[in-house]
């Protein structure tokens, strides 16, 4: 049973974290200068999705799953480096499809 004795220390944990400015707050800063405040708005709740999420594994423990079985953390370490390399190659060829469009 998750003791919910720590969770307000926990959010303040969080809520230090979200303060300071940071690479988070440089990406909502450039979607925002480029799309606008609904695109801003987006990227925001983008990232509190991912943080969210992150803490609910935390809570439920995945951690210990992750370090009794290392094998599947290897596993989810290369999922998550295959999906980073697909973002990049996918970003690259939009970013040439529009250079493209500008000078072609």
């Amino acid at each position: 049973m998750v003791d919910l004795s720590v969770l307000p220390g926990f959010l303040g944990v969080i809520l230090v974290f979200l303060i300071p400015p940071g690479p988070d707050m440089a990406y909502m800063l450039a979607v925002g200068l480029e799309g606008g405040r609904r695109a801003a708005l987006k990227a925001i709740l983008g990232i509190a999705t991912g943080m969210s999420v992150y803490a609910a594994a935390v809570v439920v423990g995945l951690g210990e799953v992750a370090k009794s079985h290392p094998a599947l953390l290897t596993g989810l370490k290369l999922l998550g480096a295959a999906y980073l390399l697909w973002l990049s190659v996918t970003t690259v060829r939009h970013a040439r499809e529009m250079s493209g469009l500008l000078h072609g």
